[in-house]
């Protein structure tokens, strides 16, 4: 339960726009294509854009994020699947900062769709860190509970610390997890770095700064507040590579996918 809003976070990575020098001139660079690739699988992204704001990005597998803007500010993204609508996010803000967001959305289990909601508060704290909580309302008894709580540390426009904390509930047996993700970047700008508003509804390495190369995460955690277990550190480290501009051009890492077998995960970039 890395993210329960993992409809937001899977396509953010694809999201941009890249500034470069010459001559002393800003010139503005698009993302206009992206390609995921796994085995024999691959989807294709194509991003459009109103001047340099977001208007939609359209997948090849009929996924669909359509953008709102208030000034620069990205105030709702509404997802599609084959036309019909599954996702919608509100942001609100305070002195141009996230300070929350309301997901309406659907589920299916066993072929039953039930529409769920998702309330997350924003909190800036004086170590400069941002906590993250999660509140999950039920479809049956409108009851609202926490379900996650966060907490996030930058360093020079880059996430560099994200420490999750939720409760696994099973049964009459409540688990707490936590789990510690840190993040090492490379000296070369995110292709989504300067995507107008981006940075400020999502807090991840896909829309830090600089561009990924290492990712550790650590876990832990505690059975109804006594048995405690740890686990291994697990490392991933990413291979980029860059065009004649210093643009990210693809990025790649190996890890065992879905079905327990060890797979390459590729994504590649085209600009305009």
């Amino acid at each position: 339960m890395k993210k329960i809003i993992t409809l937001l976070s899977i396509f953010l990575l694809t999201i941009t726009s890249c500034n470069k020098d010459d001559d002393n001139a800003e010139q503005t660079i698009l993302l206009k294509k992206i390609i995921n690739i796994e085995g024999s699988n691959t989807q294709t992204g194509i991003i459009n854009y109103n001047g340099n704001k977001i208007s939609e990005i359209i997948y090849s597998d009929d996924q669909k994020f359509v953008y709102t803007y208030t000034g620069d500010l990205i105030t709702k993204i509404i997802a599609y699947e084959g036309g019909t609508i599954v996702s919608t996010i509100d942001y609100t803000y305070e002195n141009n900062n996230l300070r929350g967001s309301v997901q309406n959305y659907t589920s299916k289990s066993n072929g039953v769709s039930t529409n769920r909601k998702l309330r997350t508060v924003y909190t800036p704290k004086s170590d400069g860190t941002i906590l993250e909580e999660r509140f999950s309302t039920d479809p049956n008894t409108t009851i609202e509970t926490k379900t996650a709580n966060n907490i996030y540390t930058f360093t020079n426009g880059n996430l560099t610390k994200e420490i999750d904390t939720y409760t696994d509930f099973n049964g009459t047996i409540n688990t707490t997890i936590k789990v510690t993700y840190i993040y090492e970047y490379d000296n070369k700008k995110n292709p989504s770095s300067t995507a107008i508003g981006l940075n400020k509804i999502e807090f991840s390495d896909t829309s830090s700064l600089n561009n990924i190369i290492k990712r550790t995460i650590s876990s832990e955690s505690t059975t109804d507040g006594i048995h405690f277990t740890s686990q291994p550190d697990q490392t991933r480290n990413y291979i980029l590579s860059y065009d004649a501009n210093n643009f990210l051009k693809e990025r790649k890492y190996n890890e065992t996918n879905s079905n327990n077998t060890p797979a390459t995960f590729i994504t590649q970039y085209f600009y305009e």
